[in-house]
């Protein structure tokens, strides 16, 4: 035997130690077989533990149904009931705080007087948000947007002429600006015709009252008669005014 060598016999191929077919290495580690219901899961510690079938199904079918376009990272928008709402209450609600939500919502104070009517809240894990409120909250922001861009169009309006126009139309813009457009012609063309009315008439008071005057100097108050008198006092105050 030379030194250093190996024997041949000592020798052996790594071939040996491998046999044939394929091993799933997490079945292999799996314990024991599940009671009936149950099902085995292993968890972010890499430890198996034993869950509810149904309970695990559910989840996968809110997972499948759940909307793509929804985004988990955006903030909740929540609704104002000024008269049912408290800011330590919503901060309750949704698990976060008040300063974070007079950052959020650019308002201060430890009410919710100041702040506005659709209130940004972020997105916290575990918290049970209602989707009906918060599709209120969306479609009041819009309202609130649409009815900002309204009284920019007509600055004489005030806020609640503005949403009666927009309810009447459902919040069709163009349909409410065009009604109001139609109701400010008619307006100043009613102006126009009062105006017209009330020359007319202090002018036959006025023609009247001269009539009145001269018949006085000619000694015919009999003819002119005593409720000219009235008609006199009536012109004098419209030519006042």
């Amino acid at each position: 035997m030379s030194e250093g060598g190996m024997l041949a016999w000592k020798r052996k191929s790594d071939k040996a130690f491998i046999k044939s077919g394929q091993y799933n290495i997490g079945e292999m580690c799996l314990p024991s077989q599940p009671p009936p219901g149950k099902e085995w899961r292993k968890t972010d510690t890499g430890e198996w533990e034993l869950f509810d079938k149904e309970a695990n199904q559910q989840q996968e079918t809110e997972k499948s149904t759940k909307d793509p376009n929804e985004d988990e990272s955006a903030e909740l928008l929540h609704k104002v009931n000024r008269n049912i709402d408290t800011l330590e209450g919503l901060c309750l609600r949704y698990k976060t705080n008040r300063r974070t939500l007079q950052n959020l919502n650019n308002f201060s104070g430890s009410s919710l007087a100041m702040a506005p009517d659709v209130l940004k809240i972020p997105r916290q894990k575990g918290v049970n948000v209602d989707r009906r409120s918060s599709k209120e909250a969306i479609e009041a922001m819009e309202k609130a947007n649409i009815l900002k861009k309204f009284i920019a169009l007509f600055p004489s309006l005030s806020q609640m002429e503005g949403r009666i126009y927009l309810d009447d139309t459902n919040y069709d813009f163009e349909s409410a600006a065009k009604a109001a457009r139609a109701d400010m012609e008619w307006e100043e063309s009613d102006k126009g015709t009062r105006a017209e009315r009330r020359n007319s008439k202090f002018n036959n008071n006025a023609d009247q009252a001269e009539r009145f005057v001269r018949g006085v100097k000619e000694g015919e108050e009999d003819q002119v008669g005593k409720g000219h008198i009235k008609m006199v006092a009536v012109a004098m105050e419209e030519k006042v005014e």
